[in-house]
């Protein structure tokens, strides 16, 4: 995995504007709540600014891990409960890593169903 590189404009922070701790403490909580694994948790959008971009790019990044959630509890029902083999789990949009994870999980999950599919046809 690729060594995150820090934000190169920190040093703006302390220029203007400024955000108080009371502003700063919904995004706080919001981003503590999806560490826990609440992927449902979204800010509100506001009109002010960077915050504004801040806050819609976080419900963004949110809606993400929702859906990448949803997409595997789905495809786990219907491969593990129905036996519907050929389902993979798809996230509409994935970009980036995003995107190279859900082609990697796919990859892995074709070589498990190979797997299995050969030693049923063994017996």
């Amino acid at each position: 995995m690729r060594k995150k590189q820090p934000v190169a404009a920190a040093a703006a922070l302390s220029t203007e504007p400024t955000y108080s701790e009371a502003q700063l403490q919904p995004l706080l909580e919001a981003l503590e709540a999806m560490k826990a694994g609440d992927f449902t948790v979204r800010m509100p959008e506001t009109k002010n600014g960077v915050l504004s971009r801040i806050c819609s790019a976080f419900n963004e990044v949110a809606t993400l891990n929702e859906h990448e959630a949803e997409e595997i509890v789905r495809v786990g029902r219907l491969v593990g409960r129905e036996g519907r083999m050929t389902e993979r789990a798809t996230l509409k949009n994935a970009q980036g890593s995003w995107a190279t994870a859900g082609k990697h999980r796919r990859a892995i999950v074709d070589s498990i169903v190979g797997g299995v599919c050969l030693r049923l046809k063994s017996r």
